[in-house]
């Protein structure tokens, strides 16, 4: 599957201090917040999200200009082929509801063991 759209709902989210902040800027757009069905748990200093939820979790959706940002996203998430296992992460695609109709955008999903006293109630992070 190709995407031409990301949800982020962490580190890469505006105001947040990513080292990919600048390469997000160049190679995507900013479209709007969004939610989705879902929960997210504080993994360590980031959240981690699984998807096997009727909870919400609030993000944003961009738009990829340059799809060569994909490989730097999952290096950064830790889930290329050259990343070291076992993987925190899997780059997914899930449906988003938005202004424009739903479309299907790429995010990462933990796919680690979590712990329910780290579960983020509110949904954003």
């Amino acid at each position: 599957m190709n995407s031409d759209f990301l949800f982020v709902y962490g580190t890469l989210k505006r105001g947040k201090n990513s080292p990919l902040k600048h390469l997000m800027n160049l190679k995507t757009t900013y479209l709007e917040d969004v939610q989705i069905s879902g929960k997210l748990y504080l993994v360590s200093y980031y959240p981690g999200l699984k998807l096997d939820s009727a909870n919400t979790v609030y993000g944003e959706l961009y738009k990829i200009t340059d799809s060569s940002i994909i490989e730097r996203l999952d290096e950064y998430e830790g889930c290329s082929q050259n990343s070291p296992a076992p993987h925190e992460y899997r780059r997914v695609a899930i449906p988003v509801c938005t202004s424009f109709g739903t479309v299907d955008a790429w995010t990462y999903e933990y796919i680690q063991a979590v712990n329910e006293k780290d579960y983020i109630e509110s949904g954003k992070f």
